[in-house]
């Protein structure tokens, strides 16, 4: 049950109750159980449980690219959070009903993506330039032209894909 609390609702007061209680007793788990439940049915639980479940995924693909970048591996650190950008666009596209492949079938890249998304006003064209110059800087580092890349410049990159992702739940 306490791994159920975790998958459904990491980081709520759920678990916060739970860290803080000693957990011999199986009725301290029940009740955050029932109350968990009861969020739920009741519409009353902040978040879509899917939208957490993807916020997870790109917090830890994010994380991932900060502990390269604070390593020096800027290259990577850019390959992994450009991977996290493009992987939330196409989940944001499909929350929004936008189609995430062409004509052929073929899966739909990141630049398709953000545009489609700005001009189904996801978000604003200031908000959809800044994706593309992210996407332009993983790219460059995909293909091993990024020997200039700082430090700075990819936190800046990292922390504004936090910043969409926060912004624009998928």
């Amino acid at each position: 049950m306490i791994q159920a609390i975790n998958d459904i609702a990491p980081h709520s007061q759920y678990v916060e109750f739970l860290r803080h209680k000693r957990l011999g007793f199986i009725e301290d788990v029940e009740s955050v159980v029932r109350a968990l439940l009861n969020d739920l049915l009741n519409e009353h639980f902040t978040g879509n449980i899917f939208e957490l479940a993807h916020g997870e995924i790109f917090s830890d693909l994010l994380d991932m690219a900060q502990h390269l970048v604070d390593n020096g591996y800027f290259l990577a650190a850019t390959v992994v959070a450009g991977t996290a950008q493009e992987s939330h666009l196409r989940q944001l596209a499909i929350k929004k009903g936008l189609a995430i492949v062409d004509n052929k079938g073929k899966p739909l890249t990141g630049d398709p993506l953000n545009v489609e998304l700005s001009k189904a006003k996801v978000y604003d064209l200031n908000m959809q330039k800044l994706v593309t110059a992210w996407q332009g800087l993983r790219n460059d580092a995909a293909h091993g032209r990024g020997a200039n890349f700082d430090k700075s410049q990819i936190q800046v990159m990292i922390d504004g894909i936090r910043m969409l992702i926060a912004r624009n739940p998928a």
